[in-house]
């Protein structure tokens, strides 16, 4: 067992193996950053020439140091990484930081080098963090064991780990830029041994991190990643900004579902379930740990924000995009109103947006903004002002802000008192009313993660593994090694059946007679398809003929089709059911996160509409009524076209119940469940798709 990393950034003993007196080399850049940052333990330059650099005594080796090293830090050509990292085990190095790079990033002697360092790991307790990584920082203690220097952030309360050394020197220009302060600084490189877990475990505890910011750009073990990520959340925000998001490299799928859950589309679902609150902009990113450092642990009562400014155009656009995001701007109460009225010119508005024109007796800004503050009818306020530099303004939402404990953001320009105020009280300021807008959302955003945190777990059954897949692999033709197989239409709906999926009446026929019959038996109209394995997609194939009326439509259907695809094939004849809304349910196995669930906008169009939403299995009650309020077409579940709504239970029944076999059979690749029929009363399976893993 590795030992953990709960000391990490507190070493007492640093060794820098590669140190050099040359001032324009890496090893000198990184021993003179420990040095300058203060750091008050033992500190060893390691270098075969041995001698003195910047005034501390050389070790030739780690072997001479003769006392544990918490800390060694490996700055050398990567030619020469697997022989320290071997002697840092026999050293006995607690973490070893290799920010050596050449390694799995560089081809194919990279990757073989890398393998060479994982065979050491896998016999010692030591961690090794990289290769190919920038080190470690800890404002708070002194700590600056990177290539970093220079570092103008003041000691704060954000902590940043990533695996893109250059997104480091970001950060600290962001953040200096932004006011904001640093907490610890972790640059992973490669992921050899410690990855994003590891670093959410010590975080999750460390007393001077109020939010943990993530670089991702892959993931190793999806699970361990939202075990961690989940424990974090719960009490501190988590936020992430994820690189690599095209789906370029992702595998060939047999199912819609399969081909339409994209990879970045899993990393959402992941960090959706793990409470990460994800960005793809590197702005958004940033504004969001600036908003939630700054709101401590005040967050929005609930989803309603007041616009408080002076300025009509800029609050107009920020309520625009507050109702976009998913924010409301409700009109205040008559009551609140009349009383602003009492305080704002005759031609202000005392709605919201609350304009309180730049024409406003500036001593009326306290009692004003306190009135919006203190009526409990939002959750939060956004100030804007341009131009119009008032003491009285911006001590005004200051004070207000300290009085009732809602969080405030703003967008003020050209008011540098304004500014000024605001900073001292860490009201953050943006520079557009959008993007004050939806830094704000990133509060109310982590208030939901919180909540979802406290509310009690429901236990579900635990899934069984279903008796009818191992019948239909028992029955099934000898299935090809190492390739997914995908089962027959009429083996796929009776797996979900036994998961309490209802499915289509039907039957299995292999010649006429037996269609006519069954057709007789189940009533017109019916539909009649082929049902064989390797023949997925059945209207391309146009093994497919739907609303035949008679046995004469039959007969010809069932002529037609044996001339395409042969004598002695079986079909499924099948009731036509009457008009009902479309969805498609599913499922897949991801090689990262394991087990996701898709639902989305279902027929024949689905590719082309492309209205999914996906999560990572086992999934709740909650969690799947959340999955339909996400569609685009949610509506779709509603009063559509004069006729009631669905039954939203049987839905979300059905998407836990297909969690469920997800989760209990592990061989299961893909299901495809297109189109699940919905009605007032209703959902019905028409077609399905399941594809196992051989």
């Amino acid at each position: 067992m590795s030992r953990n990393l709960n000391d990490l950034f507190s070493p007492e003993t640093i060794a820098v193996v590669g140190a050099s007196r040359n001032e324009a080399k890496l090893g000198h850049k990184l021993l003179n950053n420990v040095i300058e940052a203060g750091f008050s333990g033992d500190l060893v330059p390691i270098n075969p020439a041995g001698g003195e650099i910047l005034g501390r005594e050389v070790k030739k080796s780690l072997m001479e140091i003769g006392k544990p090293i918490d800390l060694c830090l490996i700055s050398i050509p990567n030619e020469h990484v697997v022989s320290a990292v071997s002697e840092a085990a026999a050293a006995n190095v607690r973490t070893a930081v290799v920010l050596s790079s050449g390694f799995g990033e560089a081809g194919e002697a990279g990757r073989a080098m890398q393998a060479e360092l994982a065979a050491i790991l896998e016999d010692t307790q030591m961690r090794l963090i990289g290769p190919n990584c920038m080190g470690l920082i800890d404002r708070h203690h002194a700590l600056n064991a990177s290539y970093f220097w220079d570092i103008q952030t003041e000691p704060g309360d954000i902590s940043f780990v990533s695996q893109s050394g250059a997104y480091g020197g970001i950060l600290f220009r962001e953040i200096a830029a932004r006011g904001l302060g640093l907490a610890k600084f972790a640059s992973i490189g490669n992921q050899l041994n410690v990855e994003h877990a590891d670093l959410l475990e010590v975080l999750a505890d460390d007393d001077d991190t109020r939010v943990i910011a993530l670089f991702v750009e892959q993931i190793k073990d999806g699970t361990r990643f939202i075990e961690a990520a989940a424990r974090a959340a719960a009490h501190k925000p988590v936020i992430a900004l994820k690189a690599g998001r095209t789906d370029a490299g992702h595998r060939a799928a047999l199912s819609h579902t399969g081909s339409m859950a994209g990879t970045f589309d899993i990393y959402r679902a992941a960090m959706k379930k793990a409470g990460v609150l994800l960005f793809t902009d590197t702005d958004a990113f940033f504004d969001a740990a600036a908003v939630l450092s700054h709101s401590g642990s005040a967050l929005p009562t609930n989803d309603a924000v007041a616009i408080l400014t002076i300025s009509g155009g800029p609050s107009v656009a920020a309520a625009d995009r507050a109702e976009e995001i998913g924010l409301h701007v409700p009109p205040l109460s008559d009551a609140l109103q009349e009383k602003l009225c009492g305080l704002i010119p005759a031609f202000g508005a005392a709605g919201n947006p609350v304009d309180m024109t730049p024409q406003i007796d500036p001593a009326q800004y306290g009692a004003c903004v306190r009135e919006v503050y203190a009526a409990g009818e939002v959750g939060g306020v956004i100030a804007i002002n341009v131009g119009l530099d008032s003491v009285e303004f911006g001590e005004a939402f200051a004070r207000a802000q300290v009085e009732t404990g809602l969080p405030t953001v703003s967008f003020v320009v050209d008011a540098p008192l304004i500014a000024a105020s605001f900073a001292r009280q860490k009201i953050p300021n943006f520079p557009t009313p959008e993007r004050a807008i939806s830094a704000y959302k990133a509060l109310t955003d982590y208030r939901r993660v919180h909540e979802s945190f406290s509310k009690p777990c429901t236990s579900r059954v635990a899934p069984t593994r279903s008796r009818a897949l191992t019948q239909a692999i028992s029955i099934a033709a000898p299935l090809p090694p190492g390739r997914p197989y995908a089962f027959d239409e009429h083996l796929s709906k009776q797996i979900l059946a036994e998961y309490g999926i209802e499915i289509v009446e039907e039957k299995l026929v292999e010649n006429i007679k037996e269609a006519v019959d069954c057709a007789r038996f189940i009533g017109y109209p019916v539909a009649l398809k082929i049902c064989v394995p390797g023949i997925v997609h059945k209207t391309d194939a146009d093994g497919l003929a739907l609303n035949l009326h008679n046995e004469k439509e039959l007969r010809e259907a069932f002529r037609v089709m044996e001339d395409r695809f042969g004598t002695g094939r079986q079909y499924v004849i099948q009731r036509m059911l009457a008009p009902g809304r479309e969805i498609l349910i599913g499922g897949g196995h991801d090689e990262v996160f394991g087990k996701t669930i898709t639902v989305g906008i279902g027929g024949t169009l689905t590719e082309i509409i492309h209205d999914t939403v996906t999560r990572i299995c086992p999934i709740s009650d909650i969690e799947a009524e959340e999955m339909l309020q996400e569609l685009r077409g949610s509506q779709i579940f509603g009063e559509f076209r004069g006729k009631p709504p669905v039954q939203r239970k049987r839905v979300i029944d059905a998407l836990t119940n297909l969690s469920d076999l997800l989760m209990g059979n592990e061989r299961i690749l893909e299901i495809d469940v297109n189109p699940v029929i919905v009605t007032e009363e209703d959902l019905i399976a028409v077609d399905a798709l399941v594809v196992i893993e051989n």
